[in-house]
């Protein structure tokens, strides 16, 4: 019973590193002029959520997830045309 707890334990982790890891890249996809515009600042954006899974391990799950809802969305309207 502990090695599938422990395994199931391992697999949150993971799979909350794969999220953050995701953020993080989308994060750095953006110019900080476009986060610039929609009045938020990038380099902010990133020391909150490298910082926070840093420190506090899945509570920066928040602040992913607050940026994927609520300024991913503003974001891609901005973003040119390729």
């Amino acid at each position: 019973m502990t090695t599938l707890l422990g395994a199931v334990v391992v697999l949150i982790g993971l799979a909350l590193l794969a999220f953050t890891v995701w953020v993080v890249v989308d994060i750095l996809k953006h110019d900080n002029d476009e986060f610039m515009v929609i009045g938020q600042n990038r380099a902010i954006w990133l020391v909150l959520v490298i910082g926070f899974t840093l420190a506090c391990g899945p509570v920066s799950v928040l602040f992913s997830a607050y940026y994927l809802v609520k300024i991913r969305p503003q974001l891609v309207p901005v973003t040119p045309a390729t």
